[in-house]
């Protein structure tokens, strides 16, 4: 908004064509505001910053996800042992580090860099438990698609699972998501609102995908949050996220991409992965919250 009266609102293109191919994110997206749906996955809106003084939301998720992909395909990735876990994650934050920043990274950066370290320290204790619980990583980083059909037509939609584990002995299975914000995010929070509403589908689309691996196998989905001072794997029954409602919500909004239905603005949250998060809120050390992209 410009001044108190004048609201800047560009003109929707209805000829545009649809993404043959959707990214989980682009639900959420749309469950915020159609319209910036349509900004981001329609015109491919972005924003450019070369003068960053520090890693942005996505710079320090990105920082943090490239670490924990190190490790999850790593000998150690099934290790008890905090230390051997915390030297290969270590290990990986220093290569990267050095490959992205040299020797000359900005104080700032350097700051963030220790953050990191801090918080992956409290991952390998974390990660060490998990294992003696019987735990075993599966796979991370797996780049999934499926085919969603509605109305007897389909649409692909696609995401990058940070991580799938299996209980060598229960048998169940888990799909974990990164996150790193300052504080637990709770999976059903961050899935639907106080009043039942669906504001995210990412685990939902996520466990859909994965059904040719699941099975009928008991399955739980969750956030890993790496945060300062822990870490905690908050996770839920597919069952208690009510996975048949979400697939539901996720074929209305197909419908309604289709209908080119993507000029409500809505309410879009700046931050993230949103493509005008640099427009406001503060810096990570500022205590920005961080968010990690699926896509």
């Amino acid at each position: 908004q410009l001044g108190e009266n004048f609201l800047f609102f560009p003109s929707v293109d209805l000829e545009s064509s649809i993404p043959d191919v959707l990214p989980v994110t682009a639900f959420r997206t749309y469950l915020q505001s159609p319209y910036m749906f349509y900004l981001d996955h329609i015109q491919r809106l972005e924003t450019i910053d070369d003068n960053a003084q520090e890693l942005d939301a996505a710079g320090f998720g990105n920082l943090a996800h490239y670490v924990l992909e190190y490790f999850g395909n790593s000998k150690a990735k099934n290790s008890e042992s905090p230390k051997e876990i915390r030297d290969v994650l270590f290990q990986g934050l220093d290569w990267y580090c050095r490959n992205r920043f040299g020797n000359n990274a900005k104080p700032a950066i350097d700051i963030q860099i220790q953050q990191l370290r801090h918080r992956l320290t409290q991952f390998a204790d974390e990660q060490a438990q998990r294992r003696s619980e019987g735990w075993i990583i599966q796979d991370v980083e797996s780049n999934t698609q499926k085919d969603f059909i509605v109305d007897d037509v389909s649409q692909t939609i696609r995401g990058r699972i940070d991580r799938i584990d299996k209980n060598e002995r229960t048998g169940q299975w888990a799909i974990l998501d990164y996150k790193t914000p300052n504080t637990v995010k709770d999976p059903q929070r961050e899935h639907k609102s106080q009043s039942g509403e669906w504001t995210d589908l990412q685990l939902p689309l996520y466990w859909f995908m994965l059904q040719d691996l699941i099975g009928s196998s008991p399955c739980s989905v969750g956030y890993v949050n790496v945060i300062p001072d822990q870490t905690a794997f908050m996770t839920c029954s597919a069952h208690d996220m009510d996975m048949d409602d979400a697939i539901d919500t996720a074929s209305e909004i197909i419908r309604s991409i289709r209908n080119r239905q993507w000029s409500a603005l809505g309410k879009p949250q700046l931050f993230g992965e949103d493509i005008f998060a640099d427009l406001c809120g503060e810096g990570l050390v500022g205590g920005m919250q961080v968010e990690i992209d699926d896509d």
